[in-house]
C-alpha cells in the first residue's frame, strides 16, 4: 500500500537523520546540547543503552546539572525494567538532592513502590509530585494511579477499558494467593502509570480503566 511505502520512506529519512546526529555528536563531544539532545532521541526509540552512555559523558562533563542527572536516572530505572536497583536508587537520589521538586523522579519512586508492593509508599510519591505545580494531562495521570492504588480514594473512572490477562510461566514460582501489580503506562508518557491494579495469583481476568 502506498501508505506503507511512505512510512518506510519516513523511518529511512529518520534514521539517515539520526545517524548523522550521531556522527556530529561524535566530532563534538564537548557539545552538551547536541549530545543531549541524541541522547534523548535515542531514549525515545528505546535505545537507552546508548542513551546511559552519552548521559554517563555527560555527566562527568557537567557534574552539577540537576537535569541531565534526572535524564540519567530515568533512562537508568527503565533499562532495568524499572525496577529499583542499588544503581538506580543512587541516582535517583542524588537527582532529588540537586532537585527535590523533580516530578519525573518522585513517579519513578512511585513506580518503583509499585513493584515493590508498596502501595501507601506509592501513593505517597504521587501525591507529593502533584504538589509540584503539575497540571493538565499529567495531574491526571497522577491523580487516576493514586486513586486506583488507595482504597479510600477509589472512585469508578471513565474513559477506556483495557482487558488485562496475566498468567505465570512455568519459570516462575509463585505461592498461592500471592499479588502481582499490573499497570499501563503510556508509550511515550512520563513514568507515572496510567492506571494499576493489584491481581491475586488466582485471578485471570480483571479490568484496567484508563480514559484516553
Amino acid at each position: 500500500a502506498a501508505s506503507d511505502v511512505y512510512k518506510r520512506q519516513d523511518q529511512a529519512a529518520y534514521e539517515e537523520m539520526l545517524a548523522d546526529v550521531a556522527e556530529r555528536a561524535a566530532d563534538r563531544p564537548k557539545d552538551g546540547e547536541l549530545n543531549f539532545f541524541l541522547a534523548r532521541t535515542y531514549q525515545s526509540l528505546g535505545r537507552y543503552d546508548e542513551s546511559l552512555v552519552i548521559l554517563k559523558g555527560l555527566l562527568s562533563t557537567f557534574p552539577n546539572d540537576a537535569g541531565l542527572q534526572s535524564a540519567y536516572a530515568e533512562a537508568l530505572f527503565i533499562s532495568n525494567n524499572r525496577r529499583m536497583t542499588a544503581e538506580v536508587r543512587q541516582a535517583v537520589d542524588q537527582a532529588l538532592a540537586m532537585n527535590p521538586h523533580d516530578i519525573s523522579m518522585l513517579e519513578v519512586r512511585g513506580v518503583a513502590a509499585i513493584a515493590e508492593g508498596r502501595r501507601g509508599d506509592a501513593v505517597d510519591w504521587f501525591k507529593k509530585a502533584l504538589t509540584m505545580g503539575v497540571s493538565g494531562q499529567r495531574a491526571d495521570m497522577l491523580r487516576r494511579a493514586i486513586a486506583s492504588l488507595d482504597p479510600e480514594t477509589e472512585a469508578e473512572m471513565n474513559g477506556r477499558s483495557l482487558t488485562v490477562q496475566v498468567s505465570a510461566g512455568d519459570e516462575v514460582s509463585a505461592p498461592e494467593g500471592a499479588a502481582v501489580f499490573v499497570y499501563a503506562k503510556a508509550v511515550a508518557g512520563p513514568p507515572a502509570p496510567l492506571a494499576v491494579q493489584r491481581l491475586m495469583e488466582d485471578t485471570h481476568r480483571r479490568w484496567l480503566k484508563a480514559s484516553g
